[in-house]
């Protein structure tokens, strides 16, 4: 659950933010467009009692200053809708967010869009426990993320899987600096 919530937690702007071989921070990418860019993610998790949890959230740029950027947020969750301003957060450069890879594949997006993505593999092992996560990223999509599937396993118990699906997206990017 930790590591799922991890996903939402918004990450600085790399210095090498334009290589398309480093996954892409959900900072990084937002950075890339112009205010009104938005995407809407599925995320499924199961809880300890083994019901799975359904989250569609829909996230828009709101505003971008030279050192931070401010989203909107909107949840719906077991059916209940909430708006969220998700406020202001940092472009700070921090390097180790960042995972290189030289895996590249692409995703179908709402049936209609091609995405080029980044694929990283990270898998850890603790006694009897195993995490392994695999995630499809792109600097071309607001918020950075475009697929995950993490998988937890523990001796003795069913596997927990969670899921987070880019369903739809839209955006223009600004003009890089200087321009």
């Amino acid at each position: 659950m930790r590591r799922l919530l991890a996903i939402f937690a918004l990450l600085s702007v790399p210095a090498f933010a334009g290589d398309p071989s480093f996954e892409a921070p959900e900072s990084a990418s937002w950075a890339r467009f112009k205010p009104g860019a938005w995407c809407r993610t599925r995320t499924v998790f199961p809880r300890d009692n083994g019901v799975k949890v359904t989250i569609e959230r829909r996230e828009e740029l709101v505003r971008v200053k030279a050192t931070e950027y401010e989203l909107k947020s909107e949840w719906v969750k077991d059916g209940v809708h909430e708006d969220l301003n998700l406020g202001t957060h940092n472009r700070q450069i921090d390097e180790t967010e960042w995972s290189k890879s030289d895996k590249k594949e692409d995703v179908e997006v709402d049936g209609k869009k091609e995405v080029s993505c980044v694929v990283t593999q990270t898998v850890r092992e603790n006694g009897d426990s195993q995490f392994s996560s695999t995630k499809w990223t792109s600097l071309d999509v607001p918020g950075g993320v475009v697929k995950e599937e993490e998988k937890e396993t523990s001796k003795g118990q069913d596997p927990r899987i969670s899921t987070v699906e880019l369903l739809e997206f839209e955006g223009e990017l600004a003009a890089p600096a200087g321009k």
